[in-house]
């Protein structure tokens, strides 16, 4: 392995070691990489369970805020 490489590879573990990798690091990597299909099918995945994530926690509030008034409707008559 050319010394540069292994210069480049040594900084990069120094990076990741410091948190501190960010996109423009990995630039030089993305010929390196493989796609990943079952990655990218759990793409489609992931975006309908944030959806149905977000539908739960308005129908949630929403459920709360019915609740709140019910309760508040009691008071009153009491």
């Amino acid at each position: 392995m050319d010394a540069s490489k292994e210069e480049k590879i040594r900084q990069a573990s120094d990076l990741v070691r410091k948190h501190k990798l960010v996109e423009k690091d990995m630039l030089t990597y993305l010929a390196l990489q493989d796609d990943n299909i079952p990655l990218k099918d759990m793409d489609q995945q992931l975006k309908e369970m944030d959806q149905d994530y977000e539908v739960m926690l308005m129908e949630r509030i929403e459920s709360k805020k019915q609740l709140e008034a019910k309760f508040q409707d009691i008071q009153r008559k009491i």
